[in-house]
């Protein structure tokens, strides 16, 4: 059983690997763009604003995906045989399952109780994972599908 959990905490760490440079990108682009900091060099307009935004949002990447970061994971750690193919699999299943969610949150959403004109964040209850906007589930939504699948 140890052993189970272990290769569980294996296949998690994967994506908890990426954190490090996101935040380092994240800081120095959030850095670069503060004009308390830089002044006019990182006003709205200026050219290394620009850059730096850029470099910031893509930063976020990582933070903004990382259900579907941790769904792919599962089966590199977990899977022993054709882990490549299983990530394959659990990429377009859980993003079929969310654009499933999506549907029918669009068509019944005052039936389970979720307003679906609403904006994603807060206290909406919905999310934005891989530009499909879906209930909020979380890492739980992400592993239980990927669990699932693999």
């Amino acid at each position: 059983m140890m052993e189970k959990i272990q290769k569980f905490g294996g296949a998690m760490f994967t994506p908890v690997l990426l954190f490090a440079f996101a935040g380092v990108v994240i800081g120095l682009g959030t850095l670069f763009t503060t004009g308390v900091i830089f002044g006019p060099m990182a006003a709205e307009g200026a050219m290394g604003y620009g850059v730096w935004n850029v470099v910031l949002q893509g930063g976020w990447t990582v933070f903004n995906q990382l259900p579907l970061l941790f769904a792919v994971a599962l089966p590199i750690g977990l899977a022993k045989k054709h882990n490549a193919r299983c990530c394959m699999e659990v990429l377009v299943g859980y993003l079929t399952f969310n654009y499933f969610v999506a549907t029918m949150l669009s068509q019944w959403g005052g039936f389970f109780g979720v307003d679906y004109s609403l904006e994603t964040g807060n206290t909406s209850g919905l999310a934005m994972i891989a530009n499909i906007k879906t209930l909020d589930m979380g890492m739980i939504g992400a592993l239980a599908i990927s669990g699932v699948i693999t």
